[in-house]
């Protein structure tokens, strides 16, 4: 079993005089534009360097 995630979820509460729709529209752009939320939907290549510092 991997030790990472295998489900995130999350919750957005609003209170906002901006009409629903205009709160939709933010949502959509939020999760276009978002980086974090793109490294989570698709693989993202690492590259981890180990480097001594000392004893």
């Amino acid at each position: 079993m991997p030790a990472g995630f295998s489900k995130v979820t999350g919750r957005i509460e609003v209170k906002s005089s901006a009409s629903d729709s205009e709160i939709s529209r933010l949502q959509q752009s939020a999760s276009r534009y978002c980086p974090v939320l793109d490294d989570l939907r698709q693989p993202v290549e690492v590259e981890l360097e180990l480097v001594r510092v000392g004893k």
